[in-house]
């Protein structure tokens, strides 16, 4: 389409800050615009295409299924709906899940499933404990649940009963705590906030708190469950059990989908109190059947720990063969390279320029998400594009 941008402008309401390339069609971890230049994708989609493009099994998975069937609403039952279901379960160590259509979407279920819980379990508490430089989506409640102005100050007054919390600050979540407080709603690493990653026994600690004080663990995992850590869900690293737990993202393998997963306890939920008109229809869990199916009953997790030790080894050479590089953040296939400087967005067009798509997380922090079954060759290249591309914008800010 000539002008694409135009058009777009004339026609689009303006919430996205668009890349200026228009992508028409990708293969694995690789896409290629309307110019037919090649790049490689580690921005995956925001982190949700695991497989890659075009993948072949989920281009069959999705085939079949719609060929028979691709919406019938949750008034009826569903055999994919409860095959994924129970695979995720499974995964993730829960005794109940609901699916919805988004990761923001899921959030909203968690607050209201955490609230519904307070008024029946805990004298009426209903107050959310949030930790600042937090993300949890755009809706009016997700972005209540977030101290960023600049996501809310246009759109108050906002949803009341979120209270903030310093990150990986235990003390300050004891501080916060009051006899209102039903739920902590904590993201394992802060994916938006800067992929930060907190101390290994924060989460640990935290879970402990909430054991001691009757309150609900809400673990957001839409960016880092599904293998994106190097292991099925984020938490796992530290060997303990949220009582709510929500996913997306990946979870569809590029397909708009989100679950809310909580033990059997926590499952106060009655017809009537939530619902979706598409959340969990028989095409996008068909496809998140297969995604899940692949990276849970193969050997699919077991290639991506090897992976994100490659990367982790050649990210470490960045660190340490580049001044401008000070420090490395995340784990598994979610990782920050945080700079010197405030130019991540100039280092991000640079990769552009030079055949990687990247994303500049914050001013100083580059976001890296590739696809989970990324090749070591792949990363190598990678690797030496974000290095070539750091000097070239360290000596155009050094020229000007």
């Amino acid at each position: 389409m000539k002008d694409i941008k135009r058009k777009e402008a004339k026609i689009f309401m303006q919430v996205a800050n668009r890349i200026p390339i228009t992508i028409i069609r990708g293969k694995g971890a690789y896409v290629w615009d309307d110019k037919e230049n090649r790049y490689l994708d580690f921005i995956c989609g925001i982190a949700t295409n695991l497989l890659g493009h075009a993948d072949s099994g989920l281009a069959v998975a999705i085939s079949k299924q719609a060929k028979k069937l691709v919406h019938i609403s949750n008034i009826f039952y569903s055999e994919p709906q409860i095959a994924l279901g129970e695979i995720l379960l499974k995964s993730a160590k829960m005794d109940k899940i609901w699916f919805c259509n988004s990761g923001a979407e899921a959030n909203e279920a968690a607050i209201k499933l955490a609230r519904k819980w307070g008024k029946a379990n805990k004298k009426g508490a209903y107050e959310i404990l949030v930790a600042k430089n937090s993300f949890h989506g755009r809706t009016i409640a997700t972005i209540s649940a977030t101290d960023n102005q600049n996501y809310k100050k246009d759109f108050e007054p906002l949803l009341e009963g979120f209270k903030f919390f310093e990150f990986n600050n235990i003390a300050d979540i004891k501080k916060k705590t009051t006899k209102k407080t039903v739920a902590i709603l904590l993201e394992p690493i802060q994916g938006e906030g800067g992929v930060v990653t907190p101390n290994q026994n924060y989460l640990n600690r935290v879970r402990t708190w909430c054991n001691k004080n009757n309150i609900l663990l809400i673990l957001d995992e839409i960016q880092t469950g599904m293998g994106r850590t190097g292991i099925a869900w984020a938490h796992q690293h530290n060997k303990i059990k949220p009582d709510i737990l929500t996913t997306a993202k990946g979870l569809g393998g590029g397909l708009p989908i989100g679950g809310i997963m909580c033990t059997k306890e926590v499952d106060v939920f009655t017809p009537g109190d939530h619902g979706s008109t598409f959340g969990g229809n028989v095409l996008t869990c068909a496809g998140a059947y297969y995604v899940a199916n692949k990276l849970f009953k193969t050997n699919m997790m077991k290639s991506i720990k090897g992976t994100s030790k490659i990367l982790n080894n050649l990210l470490t050479e960045l660190l340490q063969d580049n001044q401008d590089v000070v420090k490395l953040r995340g784990m598994g296939l979610l990782r920050g390279i945080e700079l010197k400087e405030n130019i991540a967005p100039q280092v991000a067009q640079r990769c552009i320029n030079n055949g990687l798509l990247i994303n500049p997380v914050r001013p100083n922090v580059l976001r890296i998400m590739p696809p989970l079954n990324v090749s070591t060759k792949q990363l190598k290249d990678a690797k030496k594009i974000i290095e070539k591309s750091i000097a070239e914008a360290i000596r155009e800010e050094q020229n000007v």
